[in-house]
């Protein structure tokens, strides 16, 4: 059996699960949620109300395969625990976690070969809840017009800048939807940020309808509208990288930031035919 430790928001909550469903298929997996259930993540746990189904494991899974601490893991295998295995490098495929059928994995998992050949399978098990009235009216607009999604990641990006400052300025998104225009005509630009103030105002030159009425809360709801648009343009974040993904329009055109982070030497969460500035 596999345990695989769930944590983080939306989006990272997705691509542990994209790697849950990719090794469900040839190993018992179970999902640990306990960082959840005892308050230590900032974030709630969403894929419940995406009707994702998980098969949770118990204390005894956790005892037996023992908590992810570092510095004990060497103590761990000498005492006959199974193995932990942690991811590796953040952002680059590692084929041995796909293959580990004993085990304990802890990271983020964000590359897309980890799951892209079961991507069908993947949009179908995601169910968002239902819109309100106003916001499927938007929805449907979105479906019959050339729409495009913006995301503006603020929030907690602000407080990293080491991290993630100065990747998606207003320059990249000046270019982007430049970009957007010359290959769409009449582009209709859908605007979504967790501070649609500071964003708006970033983009006020801009003609952008900015979609207000969600909050963290029920940011699946932007999650889904940002599916909904024929075109997206993304931040250097998991949210909007999966709005990006889970969108089904066949000649969609995506666009994303050339660098993901300041950090990382080495990143592969682009999909291939992703436009990247």
């Amino acid at each position: 059996m596999v345990i695989i430790k769930f944590s983080g928001a939306l989006g990272n909550q997705l691509f542990e699960y994209a790697l849950y469903k990719k090794i469900s298929m040839k190993t018992p997996v179970k999902a640990d949620l306990s960082n959840f259930d005892k308050g230590l993540e900032q974030r709630k746990f969403y894929l419940e109300e995406l009707d994702i189904k998980l098969d949770h494991s118990t204390r005894e899974d956790l005892r037996k395969y023992s908590f992810n601490i570092p510095v004990l893991n060497g103590l761990k295998k000498r005492l006959g625990f199974i193995n932990v295995y942690n991811e590796k490098e953040s952002y680059v495929f590692d084929e041995e976690a796909l293959h580990i059928e004993d085990g304990y994995l802890d990271g983020y998992w964000q590359c897309p070969k980890y799951f892209d050949d079961i991507k069908e399978d993947i949009i179908k098990d995601i169910r968002f809840p239902e819109l309100s009235e106003d916001q499927n009216e938007i929805k449907k607009k979105m479906e019959i017009s050339n729409s495009v999604s913006i995301h503006v990641r603020m929030g907690d990006y602000l407080k990293f800048k080491d991290k993630y400052g100065n990747i998606c300025s207003i320059d990249y998104y000046k270019k982007t939807i430049d970009i957007i225009k010359s290959k769409v005509s009449d582009p209709v630009f859908y605007g979504f940020s967790d501070d649609i103030d500071m964003a708006s105002e970033l983009l006020s030159d801009e003609d952008i309808c900015w979609i207000r009425s969600n909050s963290e809360d029920n940011a699946y709801n932007d999650m889904n509208l940002m599916s909904s648009c024929k075109h997206n343009i993304i931040a250097n974040s998991s949210f909007s990288w999966w709005g990006a993904y889970l969108g089904t329009y066949k000649d969609k055109i995506v666009i994303a930031p050339s660098k993901w982070t300041n950090t990382s030497n080495r990143c592969y969460i682009w999909c291939d035919n992703w436009i990247r500035v």
